[in-house]
């Protein structure tokens, strides 16, 4: 049975088996109870009731309403080198805003993927290294912003300190660890699957489901897609396919979706790709760790596109035993600058590696970071990095751990 077929049977096959399972159709999360409504047919309909954690407190989802209600300009921005959950996260929340009759302008710090672009509202993305000039005419009008997919305005680039300087109301919503960012309300909760699902918890808990558009619907599912490696890790809560079937009876296409994220690269990716497995890549058995380094050469003489690498920092940890797989990659325009990629299994913290070596953060197991110095240097202190953890590294491993979501 083909993969999508059985996940779509499965969201189904999942709510009648919580219907019979729960006492008096009565879904217990922590401290709330939610009702659970009788289903009669396989099929979810666009009315259908959702059974929903209520995560965020009421008294956060009513100031942030009140902030909402009373902001006519708003602006929404995320981090540097925004991936699927960032543009997402941002479109998605836009989309919803403007249906409330707000004017929003989404501003990223730099450029996006190109397999990002299909997204409703990614042409009027505003790219801060770009167009400064209109962003900052639209930061100066807002009276509202959120941050959006990142716990420290540093991963903004010249951005953030524009953002952070801005005296209005603002909101951050997340799912890093260690939020940073001044803000007056926060919605951070690390143990949700990407900030597009937090998006729509948010949208859910000021009760404006109706204003779920299909183009709104398929920004944020694309997040959740791409956040969880296509439902690969991160995503095995019951609620979050409840989640994702809302997103689906709104319109949003799950296969069209990801086939117009994973199935649109060019050429030049998979010349990188044989490059880095036939010559660049360095296993440090003992360690049970691989480092891979891309100049800007290498990636120009292949005709490099923004998104060529994407996830390729994962595949080492497919080998067996793998525990720990870091990424050098040079930036094509500004030197010396060496962007870093971390991904880990098991307990091996990457965000604290992040933190320590490579002026960065993320979650346990994918994280990123920036070193101002040459390919070289920056391999020396992957090395000095990879050592600090020797001890984890060493130690017995799990191959069936799965990856934790991409982040830059």
């Amino acid at each position: 049975m083909d993969l999508y077929k059985l996940l779509e049977r499965f969201f189904c096959d999942n709510l009648i088996y919580l219907a019979h399972l729960c006492r008096e159709r009565h879904i217990i999360y922590g401290k709330k109870s939610v009702i659970l409504p009788t289903i009669t047919n396989r099929r979810m309909k666009t009315n259908e009731k959702y059974i929903i954690n209520e995560m965020f407190e009421k008294a956060d989802v009513d100031a942030a309403r009140l902030l909402i209600e009373g902001s006519q300009h708003i602006v929404i921005s995320a981090h540097q080198l925004p991936d699927g959950d960032a543009i997402g996260s941002c479109l998605g929340l836009a989309s919803y805003l403007r249906a409330k009759g707000k004017e929003v302008t989404v501003i990223e710090p730099n450029p996006f993927p190109s397999f990002l672009s299909w997204m409703e509202g990614a042409s009027n993305i505003l790219i801060y290294d770009h167009q400064k000039q209109n962003a900052d005419e639209a930061i100066a009008q807002a009276d509202l912003i959120f941050y959006l997919d990142l716990n420290t305005s540093n991963r903004m680039l010249e951005l953030g300190s524009v953002l952070d300087a801005k005296q209005v109301h603002k909101i951050v919503i997340d799912h890093h660890r260690n939020p940073e960012i001044a803000c007056d309300i926060l919605f951070s909760y690390p143990q949700a699957s990407s900030t597009c699902e937090l998006v729509l918890r948010f949208i859910h808990a000021l009760g404006d489901d109706n204003l779920i558009s299909k183009g709104c619907a398929e920004c944020l599912c694309a997040g959740m897609m791409t956040d969880t490696g296509a439902f690969q890790y991160n995503s095995n809560s019951p609620e979050f396919f409840i989640l994702l079937a809302m997103l689906l009876s709104k319109g949003a296409d799950k296969d069209l979706i990801y086939r117009r994220v994973f199935h649109c690269y060019n050429k030049s990716r998979y010349i990188l790709l044989g490059r880095i497995f036939n010559d660049k890549i360095e296993y440090i058995d003992e360690l049970h760790t691989a480092i891979f380094t891309l100049s800007k050469e290498e990636m120009r003489d292949a005709g490099y596109v923004m998104g060529d690498v994407e996830g390729f920092v994962n595949l080492p940890l497919e080998i067996k035993d793998m525990k720990l797989s870091i990424s050098l990659r040079e930036d094509l325009d500004k030197s010396p600058l060496v962007h870093v990629s971390i991904r880990s299994v098991d307990d091996i913290p990457a965000n604290e590696m992040a933190s320590r070596f490579f002026n960065g953060g993320g979650h346990l197991n994918a994280a990123g970071g920036r070193l101002e110095c040459t390919l070289e240097e920056a391999s020396i202190i992957a090395h000095k990095a990879c050592q600090a953890y020797a001890d984890m590294l060493k130690s017995s491993t799990d191959p069936t751990t799965p990856i934790d979501p991409l982040v830059p």
